[in-house]
């Protein structure tokens, strides 16, 4: 069976949209680094990283962008 979407943009689409799941998956991270798997813990983080860096590129976008314009390239990533 192959797959029609990739797992990756599903959880950056779910993280997005709902921050009781990203806080699930910090938990579950930090659980596992506890646990002694810290390479599982840092793959857990992946999305959690990738919209922080969405949010920081966001916000460090030059002076005199609309806001809308930033919102909408954040939406799009």
């Amino acid at each position: 069976m192959t797959l029609t979407r990739d797992a990756r943009n599903t959880v950056m689409e779910r993280v997005q949209r709902d921050p009781a799941f990203a806080g699930a998956l910090l938990h579950e991270a930090a659980a596992l680094a506890h646990a002694g798997e810290p390479e599982l813990a840092a793959r857990l983080l992946e999305p959690l990283d990738a919209l922080g860096a969405a949010i920081q590129a966001g916000a460090a976008s030059s002076p005199g962008v609309d806001a809308e314009v930033v919102f909408t390239r954040l939406e799009n990533k």
